[in-house]
């Protein structure tokens, strides 16, 4: 083998060597992170611009520190208040694709359970990165905060905050550990009379500050006159009147 060829096969070497470390290099950045869905979603740096199709969903992103990487939130989004400053994409009910995709989001975040699945599969067909949330517990909102965090360039911070999230419920778990039990009907909607389960999040939330047992989570036909004689506390949400506390006789 003669000089010139070694020479030449060495330089060879060092090139292939020198693309190798490029390649790594490009890739080191590249995190991976698992959504509610059970999908991977890789992301090469982390997404400049965000898009969120619920209030809680902007909310978590703020608590992970990426506030200002948010382009687009749903109508509701309020808090904090730089969220109000946003533009608007939709609600629960309807997402306004074209407005979305006018945003050029590099990353939209889905409410799991909640948003309109037909809307969703367009934002797909369109080629935009989705990372669906659904937050059944508390617990899961601050693993929800860590995993953007991760994705979205700020693990320090949302991993701070996370964990001032887990002392907090530490501490509320402890105060309310030997707490008398409450009676508690949380009413969604007025006609019918609805209420939510014990699988979600509402009700831990109850348990947790007042010790509230959503024992009626399937209201009765007799709902007003059990309400009257059983309850200890009834709460409604923003949107729906409590009729049962204007029957005759209501003691709420």
């Amino acid at each position: 083998m003669t000089r010139g060829v070694r020479s030449q096969r060495r330089r060879l070497a060092l090139a292939f060597l020198a693309a190798g470390a490029i390649a790594s290099a490009s890739g080191a950045g590249a995190v991976t992170v698992v959504d509610d869905a059970g999908r991977s979603v890789v992301v090469d740096r982390p997404p400049a611009r965000v898009v969120t199709l619920a209030p809680s969903l902007a909310e978590l992103v703020f608590a992970a520190g990426a506030g200002k990487s948010l382009v687009g939130v749903s109508a509701l989004s309020d808090y904090p208040a730089a969220a109000r400053a946003i533009a608007r994409v939709g609600d629960a009910g309807r997402v306004d694709v074209e407005r979305v995709l006018a945003l050029k989001p590099d990353l939209v975040l889905v409410w799991q359970r909640g948003n309109v699945g037909r809307e969703i599969e367009q934002l797909e067909r369109a080629g935009v990165r989705l990372f669906q949330l659904a937050p059944q517990r508390l617990d899961d909102v601050a693993r929800a905060i860590e995993r953007l965090g991760v994705l979205l360039g700020h693990e320090v911070e949302a991993k701070r905050r996370a964990g001032e999230l887990r002392s907090v419920l530490a501490r509320l778990r402890a105060a309310h550990a030997n707490a008398p039990p409450v009676r508690v009907f949380y009413q969604v909607w007025q006609q019918p009379l609805l209420t939510v389960n014990r699988r979600q999040i509402i009700d831990e939330v109850q348990q947790l500050f007042i010790g509230g047992n959503n024992s009626l989570c399937r209201p009765p036909a007799s709902m007003p006159q059990e309400l009257q004689e059983t309850l200890g506390i009834l709460v409604g949400t923003f949107n729906c009147r409590i009729d049962v506390c204007e029957q005759p006789g209501a003691g709420f």
